[in-house]
Formats: structure tokens, sequence, C-alpha cells
């Protein structure tokens, strides 16, 4: 009888992980995304008021616009929505950031139970109910995103006050700012801000491995570079694939549009069965007797006899692990 590889199984499980953990940041995203439409349909249509009732004559009069307390008026509008979308993203970005992180320590925790044996508890942090985790250095990316914001607000009132508004398409400001390169290579307010969501999106991810992976030192082997595996890999992240955290030039992500994550290498499950436990010693000697490698993944059933080890999904395993937000396992 043939039994699962443990390093086969772990990158079976790391691809799972690393797949749920994209679709909770696109979720978190496309809410982000839904705030930006709000606030983008308010801006035009306070531009559509503005060219009404400067414009009635259909000609735009950018004296008038200037003289008549309309500029005063729309810019004020402006400062207050783009503040109030500043506020909001702000604040919801900062909890998808802490969500994320808690669920990488979670899912990468799921993932080492599944790969070493049953009596080996694998720790997760006691406080990660309370989400009292959150990715370093949270201010960096708040000024970032504030920039933004302003550079947007402030491009899109000089291009209101210098360019026509045509009578057919009374978003023709905003187009114009969306056009305009603020700041290379994004172009757009959208697109930078996803940029930053998902460059923080994934050091998130690597913050929650980490936390999992320094709390469990002693049932991981290593921590090794993964790329995403497409064509248009940059040439450092390929240098650092396949090397470890202390052999590593940099840090996960490397850059933005870094899609590279950590994979955990667990110890050996045939030396974690050879810790000196007498039931380790038992299940060892067995495993010796019938030519097991020292990574096949096995336990030994309620019958007494060994067999591979079942993988429990992660929402079966959150069911039935009570003490997993609590500091304990099974």
């Amino acid at each position: 009888m043939s039994y699962p590889s443990q390093i086969v199984r772990t990158k079976r499980l790391q691809r799972a992980v690393m797949a749920s953990l994209g679709q909770i940041t696109k979720r978190h995203l496309s809410a982000l995304l839904g705030e930006w439409k709000e606030c983008r349909r308010d801006l035009i249509g306070a531009i559509a008021q503005t060219y009404k009732l400067t414009a009635p004559t259909g000609k735009w009069n950018v004296h008038g616009y200037r003289t008549s307390g309309a500029k005063g008026w729309l810019t004020s509008f402006l400062q207050r929505r783009m503040a109030m979308f500043q506020a909001t993203s702000t604040a919801m970005m900062r909890q998808a950031f802490k969500d994320i992180k808690k669920k990488s320590a979670l899912q990468h925790a799921w993932l080492l139970d599944q790969v070493t044996p049953g009596h080996n508890t694998v720790r997760t942090p006691d406080n990660i109910k309370r989400e009292a985790l959150s990715p370093i250095d949270p201010e960096i990316w708040v000024d970032r995103w504030a920039q933004w914001v302003e550079s947007y607000e402030h491009a899109l009132a000089g291009n209101i006050a210098m360019h026509a508004v045509n009578e057919g398409d009374l978003a023709g400001a905003i187009d114009e700012v969306d056009a305009t390169r603020m700041n290379t290579p994004a172009s757009t307010l959208e697109r930078a801000l996803t940029r930053l969501v998902e460059f923080k999106s994934y050091e998130s991810i690597a913050l929650g491995e980490d936390e999992i992976a320094e709390m469990n030192d002693d049932l991981i082997q290593e921590e090794i570079w993964m790329t995403s595996g497409r064509k248009n890999i940059c040439e450092d992240c390929a240098d650092n694939e396949g090397k470890t955290v202390d052999e590593a030039d940099g840090d996960i992500p490397l850059h933005p549009n870094c899609e590279c994550f950590w994979e955990m290498h667990p110890k050996s499950y045939g030396n974690l069965l050879r810790s000196g436990n007498p039931e380790d010693r038992e299940l060892a000697n067995e495993m010796d007797q019938r030519g097991l490698d020292n990574g096949s993944l096995v336990i030994r059933g309620a019958d007494g006899e060994i067999s591979a080890k079942a993988i429990v999904t992660f929402s079966a395993w959150m069911a039935g692990t009570s003490k997993v937000l609590s500091g304990g396992m099974r």
C-alpha cells in the first residue's frame, strides 16, 4: 500500500490556501471599488449641476464659472466628497488588511495541521479572534492612500476650471482626470488604489503565514519563496524562488504587482514520529518494518492499523476545532 507524500500534500494545500486568500482579497477590493463608484457618481452629478447653472446656453464659460460662485461651491463639494471617500475607504482597507492577515494565519495553521501528526499541537495566537493582528507600519500605506486621493481631487478641480464640459458628456472633466498620469505607472485613481490594495494584501498574507511559522517553528523545516508561476515574473523574484527566508534577497511582496508567497515546508513526518514519545517510537518502528518513506503521511487508525492521514477541509476544521481561536487545537 502506498501513502501520500508529505511535500505533495503540502504543495496542494498551499495552492488551495493562496486561492482562498486571493478570493478574500478580491471581495475586499470589490467593496472598495463599489465605494469609489458611488463617490464618482456623486462627482459627476455635481459637475452636471454646475454645468446646467453656469452654461444654460450649452456653452461652457470659464470666466462665468470662476466669477459666478459656481467654482467655490463645486470646489467645496469636491473637497468634502473626496475627504469622505478617503476616510471611508481608509477605514475599510485597514479592516480588510487585518481580516486578510487573520484569515492567512488561520488557513496556514490549518495547512500545517493537515501535514503533521495529530498529537503535535499546532499553535495559533490567543487573541486572533479579537482581530488584534494587524500589518506592520500601517501608516505608510495610509499616507500613500491620502496622497493619491488628494492628487486626484486637485487634478479634477484644475481640469474643470481649464477644460470645457461637453453638453453630451457631463462626466468629461472626470474622464479627463482619469486619463491623466498623476503618478507613473498607474494612470487612474482606481488603478492606483487597486495596486496599493493588492500590495498590502500580499504583505498581510505573508505576515499571517509568518505569525504561524514563528509560533510553530518546531514543526516547520523551512519557508520557501515561491512565485506565482506566471511568465512575466521579474528577475529579482525569479532569483529568489526556492530560497529560504535567510537566503532570499528582500521580503514578500518585493515590489508592486508582486504575487510571491512563502510556502511552508513542515519537518519530515517520519522525523517527528522519532521525537522520543513512546507512541512515536512504536509507530516509527512499524513504518520502518513496512518500508514506508519518512515523508509518508500516516496515522494509526481506531483499529490499530496505520493508514493514510485524511484531509479535513478548512471549514470542517474550523467547525470541529473549538479551541483554535483561543490558543489550542484538538
